[in-house]
């Protein structure tokens, strides 16, 4: 319930709510690996990128493919201009989903960034 709670509040810009709700959800269940997701996705909304980084680390670590942990951890990465781990990340997503449409566009928009 609360999951959904958050979807709905994202969707409507409110990522503080909706990071309140990940954070209900994790003092419940904190092995419950979508929130740790979610909350990262949620963190990156609020440009708090370290965060977010440790937060899908933690998704990770509870489902290694997670494809949606990856590439919320892949943008998090692009931003901060961390470029080198941001495309291993990438790397990953794609490895777990070769089709996966945001992780084949997150890697394009690295390379690009990172040709001369």
């Amino acid at each position: 319930m609360l999951i959904l709670r958050k979807s709905a509040l994202g969707n409507l810009g409110k990522h503080r709510e909706a990071l309140a709700a990940f954070e209900e959800a994790l003092r419940l269940n904190p092995n419950y690996a979508e929130a740790w997701d979610s909350r990262g996705a949620a963190l990156s909304h609020l440009l708090q990128y370290e965060q977010a980084i440790t937060a899908c680390e933690e998704a990770i670590k509870l489902k290694p493919s997670d494809v949606e942990a990856w590439n919320n951890k892949t943008w998090a990465l692009f931003c901060l201009g961390r470029d080198t781990d941001a495309l291993a990340s990438a790397d990953q997503a794609l490895r777990i989903a070769p089709n996966n449409i945001k992780a084949k566009s997150l890697r394009a928009r690295i390379e690009e960034k990172l040709r001369p």
